[in-house]
């Protein structure tokens, strides 16, 4: 994946996606990578109402600060053969993994899993389609 391509604003596209969790009646992220420096807004919408997720990291393997999510206060990002991979600690513990990456210029595909009790549990697979394509 070319970082320049993943920048840009991400409707989520339930219809694709699969989840093991309650899915979000809408989420929309906005993504900004430049010069290894990435910027995301998620805004989630829930049945019981929407959150705000941001984060600003470099894509360098160290861990930055997550505000406003329930399930990491901080995530690190690097790169693996194109695709950009995330670990999240909540209260210093590895508790997310996750995966992006681009199935086509107008598509994102994040797999999302969590660990508890040293077991990997998917939380799903949510498909984006990139706004206005």
């Amino acid at each position: 994946m070319h970082g320049s391509s993943i920048t840009g604003t991400w409707i989520f596209d339930s219809g694709s996606s699969t989840m093991y969790a309650p899915v979000p009646v809408g989420w929309i992220q906005r993504v900004h990578l430049e010069h290894n420096r990435l910027a995301i807004q998620e805004e989630i919408t829930r049945k019981t109402g929407v959150s705000t997720v941001e984060i600003n990291a470099a894509v360098d393997g160290a861990f930055y600060p997550v505000h406003g999510s329930p399930i990491a206060d901080e995530i690190a990002y690097w790169w693996d053969e194109g695709t950009l991979r995330g670990s999240g600690r909540k209260d210093g513990a590895e508790f997310l993994r996750e995966s992006i990456h681009l199935s086509d210029s107008n598509r994102m595909i994040v797999n999302m899993l969590l660990l508890i009790d040293g077991k990997e549990v998917p939380l799903g697979i949510a498909h984006f389609r990139r706004e206005d394509a």
